[in-house]
């Protein structure tokens, strides 16, 4: 995607008008967490295919799934977490004061095997693909092409992108908030990296997840 045309200001509308719609949903509560990526997935679709777009264009290409990128995914984001939970999250708790992520929500998976293993196989299946493909795929696309061809227009969509990320999380207070900020940053920079290849995206934050619920379980985090 190296020319980019700047889409009609009725495009741009409808397009802002789907961001807004999927950073807000999720929180309002009213599907479960295994419902709502399929169905805000398929609203996603829907939406796409009345400009004659599909998820190519937003660049979740099942063609670009290979071991490479399961495996590169997976040892970046488990190198990654490690990095946030010995250097960078101390670090910001020392310069900032910033408090941790409340993760009370997931407090259950320490005396829940079933439930542990559930939030896994929904975080592989559902929840991780749904926020990479919204994010990094919709979102980052939208944004993007609102910049029109302007030389920043990568620097400036991953910017925004990572903001409306960072307060996705605002249910994990400020902590959360900045994490998943800075995280949306790093994906970011591995998305342009990898070529647009939305697969190591997932397979990254994937196990990022996996390993943050498993520290969870094993009391890691209070």
């Amino acid at each position: 995607m190296n020319f980019i045309t700047r889409p009609k200001p009725v495009r741009i509308l409808t397009d802002t008008l789907m961001i807004a719609f999927f950073f807000v949903v999720p929180h309002f509560g009213v599907m479960p967490i295994y419902i709502y990526p399929v169905v805000l997935l398929f609203i996603c679709w829907l939406y796409l295919r009345l400009f004659h777009e599909s998820f190519n264009d937003i660049g979740f290409r099942f063609s670009d799934l290979s071991f490479k990128s399961l495996l590169v995914g997976c040892l970046l984001g488990a190198a990654y977490f490690f990095f946030n939970y010995f250097l960078l999250g101390p670090l910001l708790q020392k310069l900032l004061h910033l408090p941790s992520a409340d993760v009370k929500d997931f407090a259950y998976v320490k005396n829940s095997l079933p439930g542990y293993l559930l939030i896994l196989l929904i975080a592989w299946v559902l929840g991780v693909p749904y926020e990479e493909i919204i994010f990094r795929g919709f979102m980052f696309t939208s944004i993007r092409k609102m910049f029109g061809s302007a030389k920043l227009n990568f620097i400036a969509a991953g910017f925004i992108t990572s903001l409306l990320f960072g307060f996705y999380h605002l249910q994990q207070g400020a902590g959360g908030v900045v994490h998943a900020f800075i995280f949306g940053v790093v994906v970011t920079i591995l998305y342009k990296l990898f070529k647009e290849n939305l697969w190591y995206l997932i397979f990254f934050h994937a196990m990022y997840d996996t390993i943050a619920i498993t520290a969870i379980r094993l009391g890691y985090f209070d």
